[in-house]
């Protein structure tokens, strides 16, 4: 967690609003509405690890941005994330 939140006081005040969750809560799978992927939808690319994810996007149509960096930059960068948001969401000029 530290290479993510380098800033010990972000680091902790993120961890201390984590909720303690059970590992069964991590194994179950969520059942997703019929047609949700029919809605307007667009996809930020945080983290290489969710590439496979920026690609079916892409492949349905959404739009889809990338900022280089990782995951927890909805924390660090939350003005940059915000930005592609908005400029995925309504185009360029948001």
């Amino acid at each position: 967690m530290s290479a993510l939140l380098p800033d010990v006081a972000l680091r902790e005040a993120i961890v201390a609003e984590l909720p303690r969750l059970p590992l069964s809560y991590f194994k179950q799978r969520v059942p997703m509405p019929a047609g949700w992927t029919d809605e307007p939808c667009s996809y930020i690319l945080l983290s290489a690890a969710y590439r496979s994810d920026a690609e079916e996007a892409r492949a349905r149509g959404w739009p889809t941005a990338e900022l280089s960096g990782n995951h927890l930059d909805i924390v660090t960068r939350p003005l940059e994330v915000a930005d592609a948001l908005l400029a995925a969401a309504f185009g360029s000029d948001a």
